[in-house]
């Protein structure tokens, strides 16, 4: 383990309090391996940090791949909205009460669509008295997991790509600048931060521009 810059009496370090990472941006784009790769670093800090993935709460809740319906990635299906509305939720919650616990740094892994989603994150976290960043728009297509398990690689494809454009109608970008936020394009092409404030989110700002780099 690297060697802990500053501890605070509470535990936390560099004196950066609670800290909510969450991930935009559309399927397949790398928000996975970003999240992992960004809290084996974090941990190496010795900041107590943990993924809450909430593809792996629903898949929990309700199986893989094979056993949703068609069209429950598809923003038509109501049903099939409210249902991920509240797994994401619960996955939220959970991360909340880790921080509040024992954790430092959260990673909410989760493709968080829409304006109205990330407001509704937003809220929720500021009344919990955490931090944000948003970490959005990053490259890379994985199709291999776990709801892909023992499924032919190419109808693995067609099934994710089905996935992808029942997103692309309906993403919005973030333009909320009263948000914290680092946005990257064409992997690293470009790279706007917003309103990233002290210490630790500096320091997971460059980590997560580093690591998207050695990816590529």
């Amino acid at each position: 383990m690297a060697a802990q810059l500053y501890k605070t009496t509470s535990g936390r370090l560099f004196h950066a309090g609670k800290i909510a990472i969450i991930t935009v941006g559309l399927p397949a784009r790398g928000k996975t391996h970003i999240s992992r790769s960004l809290c084996r670093y974090l941990r190496w800090l010795g900041v107590p940090t943990k993924v809450f993935s909430v593809g792996n709460y629903r898949r929990k809740a309700m199986g893989t791949a094979e056993k949703l319906p068609q069209n429950f990635f598809d923003f038509g299906n109501l049903e099939a909205a409210e249902a991920r509305h509240k797994i994401s939720i619960e996955c939220l919650k959970d991360m909340i009460k880790w921080l509040e616990d024992v954790g430092q740094v959260g990673i909410l892994d989760a493709s968080n669509t829409t304006e109205e989603r990330r407001r509704e994150i937003y809220n929720i976290l500021i009344n919990e008295g955490i931090q944000d960043i948003v970490e959005a728009n990053i490259r890379s297509v994985k199709i291999t997991s776990p709801d892909y398990i023992g499924w032919d690689r190419e109808e693995a494809v067609k099934d994710y790509w089905k996935r992808i454009n029942n997103h692309l109608g309906h993403y919005q970008t973030i333009t909320d600048t009263s948000l914290s936020f680092v946005k990257m394009m064409n992997v690293g092409e470009r790279i706007i931060v917003n309103n990233v404030k002290g210490y630790l989110q500096v320091y997971i700002h460059y980590s997560a521009n580093a690591i998207t780099l050695r990816f590529i």
